[in-house]
């Protein structure tokens, strides 16, 4: 394959990340988060295409998911009072 081919690319990408079929590759993940105390690390990789995840196991993760959140829940808390204000 060609190095600077799209095929080749992927192959070098897949060999970075484990694979779901090896044990220790799978331990803490779920369906669809990831929750592992063993693990020390905040963000993770995400098992499968681009991205991190945060580690629910983590102290700091509902917090940090909380503060990433804020702004919509702010967005729409407002969004409602001003909504019903203006109905009065």
């Amino acid at each position: 394959m060609e190095q600077g081919s799209v095929p080749g690319a992927m192959l070098r990408f897949s060999k970075l990340k484990p694979t779901p079929s090896d044990p220790a590759a799978n331990e803490g993940w779920n369906a669809l988060y990831y929750r592992n105390a063993k693990d020390a690390r905040l963000w993770v990789p995400k098992r499968l295409g681009l991205g991190w995840t945060l580690n629910f196991a983590h102290r700091w993760a509902w917090p940090v998911l909380l503060l990433l959140l804020s702004p919509a829940l702010i967005t729409i808390v407002v969004m409602l009072t001003v909504a019903t204000r203006a109905k009065h």
